[in-house]
Parts: structure tokens; sequence; C-alpha cells
């Protein structure tokens, strides 16, 4: 289905990242220093909570979001929309770098 010419040209530039630029560090899970990020995230998510931030409505209506029925309005990721997409997580788009170019 796939051939290593493209394949090689569609990973050089995720190898050079992560060996050349990254000095392999890249290759390390990321997602387990999550916790760095909840003070930084804190505030986003304060300023759009409805029981800390009293201009909440405002704020809601600014953005035309005033009529959502999505509890809570506002997160920085979403479970359902990872459920949602989990069968594309695995799928193969080879074919569509090929096509790109060999192609054109």
């Amino acid at each position: 289905m796939h051939n290593s010419t493209s394949e090689a040209a569609c990973a050089a530039p995720i190898s050079y990242a992560q060996n050349a630029v990254g000095g392999d560090a890249f290759g390390y899970d990321m997602r387990i220093f999550g916790y760095d990020w909840d003070r930084q995230e804190a505030p986003v998510i304060d300023y759009f909570n409805a029981e800390k931030n009293t201009n909440s409505a405002t704020l809601y209506s600014a953005i035309h979001v005033e009529a959502s029925v999505k509890v809570p309005i506002f997160e920085m990721g979403s479970d359902a929309v990872d459920a949602a997409m989990v069968f594309d997580n695995l799928l193969n788009y080879v074919q569509y770098y090929e096509m790109l170019i060999n192609d054109f």
C-alpha cells in the first residue's frame, strides 16, 4: 500500500526534530507532566467558570454561547469529543501523503 520512499519522506522532518533538534528527548511521554500545566490553565478555567466569575453571563453573551446547553460551557479538553474521535486515532493516512508527494 505504501512505499519506503514516501514513508521516509514523511518521517524525515519528525526524525530531524526528535533527534537533531530535541536531542531525542521527544521520545518520552510528556503527558506525565500534565500537572505542571494545572497552574497555567487554572486562570482560564476559572475565568469561564460561572461559579468563580461573577461576570460569566456577560462573557458568555459576548462570545455568543449564552444559549449553550453544554455543561460546563467551557472545558480545556472534552472526554466526549475524545470518545467520538477514538476510531480516527489509528487510521493510516499514508496513501494521502503518497498522493501529495507523487502526484503533485
